[in-house]
This record gives structure tokens, C-alpha cells and sequence, in this order.
């Protein structure tokens, strides 16, 4: 839990921070923090006893000296990575940089073109977390279907023709194209969503940001994973060098 002192704004800017740390449940060997750093040292003030975040305000976060009370007081590196997408501040690359957070890379961003752009697998650092899409974002099979349709516009068309000279296919088996080319990078993580290992259409859609309603939803059966996918799975993870041994500290429940 951050604590941050409501009753003195000073002592707020001169990064006087209390941080109270609360044990994590035995199972976990970390606890890994998602922060949106978009735009200047900003923080959008929410009060405890609002039951949404629509009514708020933004502001100003002692960013270094935030990070830095929480290294000294939480020990060694943060196990913290930087959702930095959309126009980032310099500011902001300087602070994720400087604490050695891990970026994020979206490779369904990748196509607009830009050969040196920063979502494309050769331009890849090993500090980065790479995904075929988020929970933000069309399933791959969806992302394709739409750039293939009546309806995709010129950018959207050139997007899918830039996707498939650079993965060197013909999409038919899109999903997984793009889950070899962030595994077989050097990214040191890889996240991928069952809706891609899946091979699932937009009616698998997680989330479409935006909209108030049927977000949120989607399901799957525990058989829908198949032993032909799970094996397909462990093959690209064991042959680009992701293949761990499993914690003994781990346990997890058969399920029923």
C-alpha cells in the first residue's frame, strides 16, 4: 500500500512518501505492479469513498523519489513494468529508464510503417514485455479479419500488407505467426492471450475501450485447449529458450 501524506502538499513535493508494505499470500514470489506512465509526472487523484474513478482530479507525483522510497523500503529491484504506450515524455522514458522498468511492446501496433518503429521484433531490447495484443486489443485472428474486410480502410489494408511481408505468411494461420515472432524474440517476456492460442475471432474480444457494455465477458472451456495446442505451445516456448523449470515454492490446485 502507498501512502502519501493529504494533509501537507509539501511534504508531498518534497517526496516525503511513506510506504507500508502488506505480505503477499505464501504463493507468490513477487508482486508485479502495472503503471500507466503517459504524459508529464501526473497521477490521477481518485477519493477513497468513490465507488468509479470518473470524478477525480490530476496530480503532480514525486516520480523518482516515489520509486526510490519504494526500493528502499520494499529492497531490490522493483518487480514493476511500465505500460508506456501512446505518447510518451521524455520525462517519462528518463524515470522508467532510470529504475530499469521494462517496457511494453504490442506487435498488432507494429504495421504503420515505420521500419525502425518500436513494436516491430528486430527492433526489440531484452527489456521489454512483448505481446501478440492486449486485453485492449481485437484478437490477431479479428485484427486481420478487419484490415481483410469491405469495410478496412486504405491505412487499415496497408497495415495488414506490411504484417504479412514481415512475418513472411499468408495469414491463414495468423494467431500463431504472431505468437512465434514475440516468443523467438529477444524480449525477456512473452504474453500471450488464450483468445490467440486459440485462434479465436472478434467475438473473443476482451475488451473494446470505450465502450460501457459487454466488455469483459468472454469465456472459455478448459477443453477448448486442446493437447494439440497445449503441445504446439510447449514446442515455441521450449525451442526459443523460454522453457522454465516450474518453482517448487509453486502449487497449484488439480482442477476439480
Amino acid at each position: 500500500m502507498i501512502l502519501s501524506d493529504r494533509e501537507s502538499r509539501a511534504a508531498k513535493a518534497r517526496g516525503a512518501i511513506r510506504i507500508t508494505p502488506e505480505p503477499a499470500p505464501a504463493a507468490w514470489s513477487s508482486t508485479a505492479v502495472d503503471l500507466t506512465l503517459d504524459g508529464p509526472l501526473l497521477c490521477w487523484e481518485v477519493p477513497a469513498d468513490h465507488e468509479t474513478a470518473e470524478h477525480g482530479s490530476w496530480i503532480e507525483v514525486p516520480g523518482r523519489a516515489l520509486f526510490r522510497a519504494m526500493t528502499d523500503t520494499l529492497g531490490g529491484d522493483l518487480p514493476i513494468m511500465a505500460e508506456d504506450l501512446g505518447t510518451i515524455t521524455d520525462d517519462v522514458h528518463a524515470l522508467r529508464d532510470a529504475f530499469g522498468f521494462p517496457s511494453m511492446r504490442v506487435l498488432q501496433f507494429a504495421w504503420e510503417g515505420d521500419p525502425h518503429g518500436p513494436h516491430l521484433p528486430h527492433q526489440y531490447t531484452r527489456n521489454v514485455v512483448a505481446y501478440t495484443g492486449t486485453h485492449d486489443n481485437d484478437t490477431v485472428v479479428g485484427w486481420l479479419a478487419h484490415r481483410s474486410g469491405k469495410a478496412a480502410t486504405e491505412a487499415e489494408r496497408l497495415e495488414r500488407d506490411r504484417c504479412l511481408r514481415y512475418l513472411g505468411t499468408d495469414g491463414s494461420d495468423i494467431s500463431w505467426d504472431f505468437v512465434r515472432a514475440v516468443q523467438m524474440s529477444v524480449g525477456d517476456v512473452s504474453i500471450l492471450p488464450v483468445q490467440d492460442l486459440l485462434g479465436a475471432d472478434s467475438s473473443a474480444r476482451m475488451n473494446t475501450p470505450g465502450r460501457a457494455e459487454g466488455n469483459w465477458a468472454w469465456r472459455f472451456r478448459s477443453e477448448a485447449l486442446t493437447d494439440e495446442i497445449r503441445e504446439r505451445l510447449r514446442v515455441n516456448t521450449e525451442i526459443y529458450g523460454r522453457l522454465r523449470k516450474p518453482s517448487p515454492s509453486l502449487t497449484f490446485a488439480s482442477p476439480p
